[in-house]
Parts: structure tokens; sequence; C-alpha cells
């Protein structure tokens, strides 16, 4: 490493490497800067992982002399830091959310330039707990006949009928929530459930098909209670070919009865807000309508016994998504772009 106005030669005797190269720089270590990183290796950030209030202290063990410590929190609008720059912290609660509160080092002494950071992922308050990459609450779906993992965490499902299935409140990554009790609610059409105060929901569905149900979870921490958290599943005919929580796209095909495609009118398209689902009396009864990604994963699904129903896309982000409706054995998917 190359510093502090020393003048390097190559060629100097005794020291045949003093030439550059990719590997060793000039043959020489820089013991300062490599003292100066171990010694901010591996430091813990200390501190409590719940917050209902305001916190005890946060602090960086075993700082260098000279060392100023930066704290951050994100996402903003969650907690206040009280001691932005200084070595030790509290914070206090704006709103119930998670936060990633992050120290960065710095070093005004012998070390300067060595900049480390550290973080620790908190739970403020009673968080509802919720999927980054959708928004809102998620769950996870273990299933006895199909590999509902493989479609990630969600809230709308379609599951087969008679099928024993898991669910377990989706916790997003790098959060160790501290929880004392869960409880469960569940309502609609299914055969049996276990017990509502257990980490999982156990349920196996209705023996009919398109038959809904719909559940809630809560669990408690140190702070109390958090918010409720929603989701709802449907049973679908797995034995007429219909598939759990995913539908196959074949690329340029869009419906799949053609002779039913004019019996189904969807406005506006694009759409920004909410659709609108028009059918004809040739879709009389009960139909399931579901919004479906463009990689084939549920967002929503509704029963309806009328002709016309709305569809919400706010908070959606932009992209290709389907209205796969549903009648029986029928099933007519529109494209949609938003």
């Amino acid at each position: 490493d190359k510093v502090g106005g020393y003048n390097y030669q190559s060629n100097v005797s005794g020291q045949p490497n003093g030439t550059w190269n990719n590997e060793v720089g000039y043959g020489r270590i820089n013991a300062n800067k490599a003292i100066c990183a171990a010694n901010n290796f591996g430091l813990p950030l200390n501190g409590d992982a719940t917050v209902c209030a305001t916190s005890n202290s946060y602090t960086i063990p075993n700082l260098t002399s000279g060392a100023i410590v930066q704290w951050d929190a994100f996402p903003l609008g969650v907690v206040t830091i009280n001691s932005p720059n200084s070595p030790q912290t509290t914070i206090t609660k704006i709103t119930d959310g998670i936060v990633t509160l992050t120290a960065t080092i710095t070093n005004s002494n012998a070390c300067v330039g060595v900049n480390t950071s550290f973080s620790k992922t908190i739970s403020v308050g009673s968080p509802k707990l919720i999927n980054l990459s959708t928004g809102s609450e998620a769950f996870n779906l273990v299933g006895q006949n199909f590999n509902y993992g493989a479609n990630g965490p969600g809230n709308s499902f379609s599951v087969c009928p008679s099928e024993n299935i898991s669910l377990t409140p989706f916790v997003p990554s790098d959060y160790n929530p501290s929880i004392n009790a869960h409880s469960w609610t569940i309502s609609g059409s299914y055969s049996s459930v276990g017990f509502l105060d257990q980490a999982n929901l156990s349920v196996t569905s209705s023996s009919s098909t398109y038959n809904n149900f719909s559940f809630t979870y809560q669990y408690l921490n140190s702070c109390g209670w958090s918010p409720i958290h929603y989701g709802t599943a449907t049973t679908i005919d797995c034995a007429g070919g219909e598939e759990p929580f995913r539908v196959k796209f074949e690329k340029g095909v869009v419906e799949v009865d053609s002779s039913y495609i004019n019996s189904v009118s969807i406005y506006p398209n694009p759409v920004k807000e909410k659709l609108i689902i028009s059918l004809d009396k040739r879709m009389e009864g009960v139909k399931v309508i579901r919004l479906v990604d463009a990689n084939g994963r549920a967002i929503s699904s509704q029963q309806i016994t009328g002709y016309t129903t709305t569809i919400s896309f706010a908070g959606l982000v932009n992209g290709m998504y389907y209205i796969e409706i549903n009648q029986g054995k029928r099933r007519v998917i529109k494209k949609v772009i938003k």
C-alpha cells in the first residue's frame, strides 16, 4: 500500500520486489491500516432488539481513541435518534415498525480514512409483518399436494379440496421478533382447523370446489398485540386441471376457453386504480376471479355470483397482469396492463 510520502524505487539493492504488482503492491505492508481495520472488525452493536417507547442505550464497545460514530435509522419516520453523533445513543418510537439502526465509525486519529458500519434490526412497538416486495402482510403456505413455497409468500391462496395445509406468518429476513403468544381466527368454508394459539394455522380445506375461507393472525410481544394480518384461501378444481396458487401462461396465449372469451369484458385497459369486470349471461352461477402477476403469482381472489365486479390495482407496480375467471371447469384469462 503506497502511503505517506515515501519514495518508492524499483531495483533497489536488497529489495528485489520494489515494483508494483496487483497482489502485493510494492511489496510493503501498511501495518497502520491493517491494525485500524482489525480494531473495527467484528465489533458488536449492543442494544435492545425490541423498543416499546424509548430504548436503552445502543453502543459500540471497545472503540479506538478518536473514533467518531454516526447513527442512522431506516426507514425514516419510525423512530427518532436522540444522540446521532455520540458514541452511544437511544431511540424513541414515532410509530410501530421495523427499522435498521446503523452505526458508521470514522476515525480522526491515526486510523483516518478507515470507515466501518454495523447494523441491527429492531422491532419498534408491535409492527405488522410486511412483505417488502408487495407492501402488505404475507403468509407462507405449506400444502399436502403442491409445492407452494416456489411461489413465495402471499395473502391470497388457491388450494385443492380436502387438502391439509399449514399457514405461518411471513417474517422479513434479518428480523427475529421476540413473540410471546399467537392468535388466529378463521371463518368461511373449511373442513377442520387445529389450535388457534400456535405459531402456525393447520387447516383442512373444504371438500367442495370454489369455497372460500378467511383467516387473521396477531402476535403478542413485550409491547402488546400486533395489528391484524388478513388472508384468504379458495378451493379450486385441482382434479379438473387447475393448479393451486399459480397459473401457467404459455407465450402468446391469453385465453383458455376461446368460445367464451367474448363473454368477459374488462376496462379500462391499461388500468390505473380500478379495473371493472363485466360478464354476460353465459357466465352465470358462481365464479372465482383472480388477479395474477406476470410470474403467475396470485395477488387477490374473490368469489361472485353476479355479473360485474371491480378489482383494485392501487399500490401495484406497473407491468403486465392477468385476470383469471373460473366457472366450474371453464376458464377465461384476460391480459391487463398497468
